[in-house]
């Protein structure tokens, strides 16, 4: 999405939800991108599930500076 259209420079921000599967493993990646704020930068969580469904690693971070994964 396009945004700051009418004021200054225009930027594009990911919103919504992905999900990430390995077919060969069974094993996903869920990841919610958040829209970017008058005074915060964009920024994401996710999880990373394995073959069983069980939640392994957590995702979070901004996607335009640094994520980090972290064990559940």
């Amino acid at each position: 999405m396009a945004k700051n259209i009418v004021l200054g420079t225009i930027y594009i921000d990911v919103t919504g939800e992905i999900e990430a599967i390995n077919h060969k493993t069974r094993e996903k990646a869920v990841i919610k991108f958040f829209t970017r704020g008058w005074n915060s930068m964009s920024y994401l969580t996710g999880q990373i599930f394995d073959a069983d469904g069980e939640e392994k690693y957590t995702l979070k971070g901004s996607w335009t500076d640094k994520i980090f994964m972290v064990d559940s």
